[in-house]
């Protein structure tokens, strides 16, 4: 489909886990009965408007990166860089000075791979989609959560607007590039522009899962903002033992 395999896109069934691209074609055509079986409604629309091709003719490798699927060294350069883009905002995200739990929520944030309405609601039926992260009722989705709720505004706010970041953005990756393509100016403005964000994501998760599934009746803003500091001096002390002092 143009952007890897299916299990990239969902989780497919354990019990089709064998089945191959011609189970689905019946006739020279795709199975529309067979694919809604097993698949939303969007990826069947994705798939069936892909041609099949001669089943008379041998298959052969097509390189993507380029439009006409022929490899070129130019296609390859880009193709590396941007992998290479991929692999920084990995090892930016695994970072030995921040605790494994919060790294490991990025991740999965980044991956589009937590339980909110968008990324899990068409699978799930009957799910709670309410914001506890808002006053007034809106729907929740992975970047409302994260990037613009109530609480989510506010904590941007207070710790992007000293430092000069603009932190409107479209995904939760280009949050996080913005704010790691920052110039920094020393080894400290360095790991507090490299962790802050890492911080605040951990922070939002950890008390809308309070709210939501625990017994915490509302979004407590400063003993979060609180939390975040108290965290991102702790990671300044782990990478600068002197800190403490200073």
């Amino acid at each position: 489909m143009g952007s890897g395999a299916l299990s990239n896109i969902l989780p497919p069934p354990s019990h089709y886990n064998k089945d191959k691209v011609k189970d689905f074609i019946h006739e020279g055509e795709w199975d529309f009965d067979k694919l809604s079986d097993i698949l939303p409604p969007q990826v069947v629309n994705q798939i069936m408007s892909i041609p099949i091709g001669d089943p008379n003719q041998l298959d052969y490798a097509i390189w993507i990166p380029s439009e006409d699927g022929h490899f070129t060294t130019k296609s390859a350069y880009v193709d590396c860089c941007n992998t290479r883009e991929k692999n920084d905002m990995r090892n930016k995200i695994w970072h030995g000075k921040i605790p494994f739990k919060m790294s490991f929520l990025t991740w999965r944030l980044v991956q589009n791979k937590l339980p909110f309405y968008d990324t899990v609601g068409r699978f799930v039926d009957n799910i709670d989609s309410n914001c506890v992260c808002c006053k007034n009722m809106k729907t929740e989705t992975i970047n409302h959560v994260f990037l613009d709720s109530d609480v989510a505004s506010y904590l941007w706010k207070i710790f992007g607007g000293p430092l000069g970041i603009d932190t409107r953005a479209s995904s939760t990756i280009n949050l996080l590039k913005t704010w790691w393509n920052v110039q920094t100016h020393n080894s400290i403005h360095n790991v507090i522009i490299h962790t802050l964000p890492i911080l605040i994501f951990w922070e939002i998760w950890k008390h809308r899962c309070a709210c939501k599934y625990g017994d915490q009746k509302k979004m407590w803003y400063r003993t979060m903002e609180n939390h975040v500091w108290w965290n991102l001096k702790m990671s300044l002390r782990m990478t600068f033992p002197s800190f403490e002092n200073r």
